[in-house]
């Protein structure tokens, strides 16, 4: 069974994660929906409306986790911060000189440089923010993933063949297609699915992946609950009773 990772613009798909909120990314993904279908344009325009939302307006927010899940961060050991703030620095430095060095060939071709720039930085800090809002959750239905700007969606634990704590893996080139990985960061978990799933990634796009790679903050603790799911759904289509 493929997931819809569109379905509710956060990837939620059909899996319940408990929560009576709604997250404001599937409700503005809804109303584009209602608008414009549910075609690749509306997981497009929810998409860039999502990286400008959280660049500009998500300041003072509140994170967004799910009743009756537990909930993982992925920003605050990963490093991504600092990685985020050097590069910001650097696209401001390089930027500079590189578009007066550009503008005496081709103005035009300057400011689109300048511009794609400036997109770069808005769409880092919008990572960022949506990381830190959006915390992974674990219930009893399964696993809620909204990474940033780059993976979204919801696994249920019938899709998930295992969880494991992973260190500095390296992947062939099958594998890295097969897979999703978060940008520019060591990862230290590993979910392997039992089957090739549908997830969202950037641009509102979607991509078939067999393995999702992540970066938390306390790995560990987020495999075992998930182990403990995964034993508890594996008992029960045995027929156990718990």
């Amino acid at each position: 069974m493929l997931n819809d990772p569109m379905k509710g613009c956060a990837g939620m798909g059909k899996v319940d994660m408990g929560t009576s909120r709604i997250h404001p990314m599937e409700a503005l993904y809804e109303r584009l929906a209602s608008l414009f279908g549910r075609r690749g344009v509306t997981s497009y325009l929810a998409y860039e409306l999502a990286v400008y939302y959280y660049a500009l307006l998500s300041w003072g927010k509140r994170s967004f986790e799910r009743d009756y899940a537990k909930s993982y961060t992925a920003h605050k050991e990963s490093g991504w911060l600092t990685m985020v703030l050097f590069v910001i620095k650097l696209l401001i430095l390089e930027g500079i000189l590189v578009h007066f060095f550009v503008a005496k060939w081709s103005s035009v071709f300057a400011w689109i440089m300048s511009i794609s720039n400036v997109y770069m930085i808005i769409w880092l800090i919008s990572d960022y923010r949506a990381m830190k809002l959006n915390p992974i959750g674990v219930s009893a239905q399964g696993v809620w993933i909204r990474l940033g700007n780059q993976l979204r969606t919801s696994l249920s634990f019938e899709q998930i063949e295992s969880v494991e704590v992973v260190n500095n893996v390296e992947l062939s080139g099958v594998e890295e297609k097969n897979s999703f990985i978060p940008i520019g960061l060591s990862t230290n978990v590993h979910i392997r699915l039992k089957e090739a799933t549908r997830v969202g990634i950037m641009l509102g796009a979607n991509r078939t992946v067999t393995d999702i790679y992540l970066t938390l903050d306390e790995p560990r603790a987020f495999v075992e609950e998930c182990r403990t799911r995964l034993e508890s759904v594996q008992l029960s289509e045995s027929g156990v009773v718990l």
